[in-house]
């Protein structure tokens, strides 16, 4: 039998990852040992998971099989999240007030991307920073060659 081992222990998350991979052949194994700090890098990947989520309810995309079931919110807690200004931090709401459409807003998505980085590599140490830090120079590298390639 084939494992994914997950460093976290959220119900949750391994029931979604179990339904979905038993088709596959594949099992969870969730060590009963995770650290509180495991928790907040599982909690920063399942954040950055709702703002793809974000994405796609701006698209207006209704299949549920578009959206990420990697992020710790459904399609319809998101929706109250955004709406009670709850879960997310202050630069999400900042960008919504800033940007009134949802064209707008899908233009500038790249700066509520970048934001995250930006934000989340502050509040986080060792190894994770380093991947948001790197995650983000990265993204910004590809986007200078995508600008010399439009010149």
């Amino acid at each position: 039998m084939k494992y994914i081992k997950l460093f976290e222990n959220f119900e949750e998350l391994s029931k979604k990852i179990t339904d979905s991979t038993a088709k596959s052949g594949y099992s969870v194994y969730v060590p009963e040992e995770a650290k509180k700090q495991d928790y907040s890098e599982l909690d920063n990947y399942m954040f950055f998971a709702n703002l793809e989520n974000i994405k796609k309810i701006l698209l207006n995309s209704s299949a549920p099989l578009d959206f990420d079931i990697r992020a710790n919110l459904g399609k319809k807690e998101l929706l109250e999240a955004l709406e009670h200004r709850t879960f997310f931090d202050e630069y999400v709401f900042d960008f919504f007030d800033a940007y009134s459409s949802s064209k707008e807003r899908l233009e500038h998505f790249s700066k509520l991307v970048s934001d995250y980085f930006k934000y989340e590599a502050e509040k986080t140490t060792g190894f994770l920073q380093s991947y948001l830090l790197f995650e983000r120079d990265y993204r910004l590298i590809l986007t200078a060659f995508r600008a010399k390639k439009l010149k």
